[in-house]
């Protein structure tokens, strides 16, 4: 059977399936392969494109940041990982992140890697979709498509704030993220059209249907104030200084 590619939709021998497409950057720990994107596909997420990050670097920068910091929490007596950011300048030890100088002066700058990293959000939800339900060519997700492999439109990325002040931290999903779709999670969609994930300690929530709007009160609601809620505050990514990188909700006095 012909494989065709989830982003672009061309299939074989139009085009080919020789790289591995990781779906978390290797950087990260990523080791779950999508089997189901093309070499160009590929090659176009992990490419640089008109003076912006690739959508994998935006990805990455930011979550190799909270990953690091994290690893230097659960290994004090010992070497402290570090990382060196291309677009941020960060401080452990007094919770500072900001982008480095030559970036905050560059006029729409926050704009435009957010909407790269939201990109490398909506793409691992696509491409792990594809690998565990195999459900990702439906035209239910053709929105997905436009936005994460094309930069069309525009779609929210909303950052989960926990409830309680504290980061349950396992050392397997730091190191080796993954997001997983269950029973619940499905049930979630159906009724509200919006998927969340939990990796590398961050809870994001991301709609999985092009009209998102009907629902998004419905869904804030039973984030906030359903039954045993696990967040105080549901946060949309305008930024990407919106995503808590050092979780200071927990460790700052």
């Amino acid at each position: 059977m012909k494989k065709i590619c989830i982003w672009c939709l061309e299939e074989e021998p139009k085009v080919t399936f020789l790289r591995p497409a990781h779906i978390f950057p290797q950087s990260l720990g990523g080791q779950r392969i999508c089997k189901s994107v093309c070499d160009s596909c590929n090659y176009y997420f992990g490419s640089k494109q008109s003076r912006l990050p690739s959508v994998e670097i935006a990805l990455k920068e930011p979550l190799n940041i909270s990953r690091m910091f994290l690893l230097s929490r659960m290994n004090r007596n010992g070497e402290i990982p570090r990382f060196k950011s291309e677009y941020f300048d960060y401080n452990f030890k007094n919770h500072i992140i900001r982008p480095k100088l030559k970036y905050r002066t560059t006029s729409d700058f926050q704009n435009k890697f957010t909407k790269q990293f939201k990109r490398g959000i909506y793409k691992i939800f696509l491409e792990e979709r594809s690998e565990s339900i195999g459900d990702a060519l439906s035209q239910q997700f053709d929105f997905i498509r436009e936005f994460a492999r094309h930069g069309i439109g525009d779609y929210p990325v909303f950052y989960c704030r926990p409830r309680i002040p504290a980061v349950f931290a396992s050392l397997i999903d730091i190191k080796n993220p993954v997001i997983r779709f269950t029973d619940h999670s499905e049930d979630i969609m159906k009724q509200y059209g919006f998927y969340s994930y939990f990796f590398i300690t961050h809870t994001i929530a991301i709609p999985v249907i092009r009209t998102f709007e009907l629902t998004y009160t419905n869904y804030i609601q039973f984030l906030l104030k359903g039954e045993r809620p696990l967040h105080d505050k549901i946060i949309p990514l305008e930024y990407i200084t919106n995503l808590d990188f050092i979780f200071s909700f927990a460790f700052e006095k």
